[in-house]
């Protein structure tokens, strides 16, 4: 179960949004467990990611996933996204995928991302490049460059789409002109 949550973590929490927060703390601290138990739901989620990575803590995935599924019943959109996930890799595809949606909803970069992948893809979901196409976009805008590249790949390729190189290659630029 760590490594998969593990694989998990670095898969849909490392590096895709771009937001001016506070680093999260990465190894269990008694204030984690008390700002936690009080309701604050950052700390909440962030309990559940060290519980189940095992970090200052013995490992212990199912209690993990509780503290974060309580963040994700306050609508928090970051935890909503990884209970999502975790519930679709586990067999719980439904489910899953609402709380995914609820979080793209919210306007969470990496949960519209991953919507865009599962529509393009047709994974647990009749294929829908529509969709797939309006969340890479509302996460590309949320600052997720990967799904810029993804809509230039789609245009490129013709993929569901007219092919259409110009406008592909406009997309492959677009997650770079911010750093010019």
């Amino acid at each position: 179960m760590r490594s998969f949550c593990l694989l998990v973590m670095l898969m849909f929490t490392g590096g895709c949004a771009r937001r001016a927060e506070m680093p999260p703390e990465t190894t269990y601290s008694p204030e984690l467990k008390l700002r936690a138990e009080q309701g604050d739901l950052r700390s909440q989620h962030q309990l559940g990611v060290v519980l189940m990575q095992g970090a200052g803590v013995p490992e212990n995935a199912e209690e993990g996933f509780r503290w974060v599924g309580k963040a994700s019943q306050k609508n928090y959109a970051p935890s909503q996204f990884l209970c999502g996930v975790i519930l679709r890799t586990t067999g719980s595809s439904d489910q899953g995928l609402e709380l995914i949606e609820r979080a793209a909803e919210q306007g969470l970069p990496e949960a519209q991302m991953s919507l865009g992948l599962i529509y393009l893809g047709g994974s647990g979901v009749p294929k829908d490049i529509e969709q797939a196409i309006y969340w890479f976009r509302e996460a590309g805008e949320g600052g997720n460059g990967d799904a810029f590249t993804n809509l230039g790949y789609i245009y490129w390729d013709g993929n569901g789409v007219p092919k259409n190189r110009k406008k592909g290659a406009g997309y492959f630029k677009k997650p770079y002109r911010d750093w010019e």
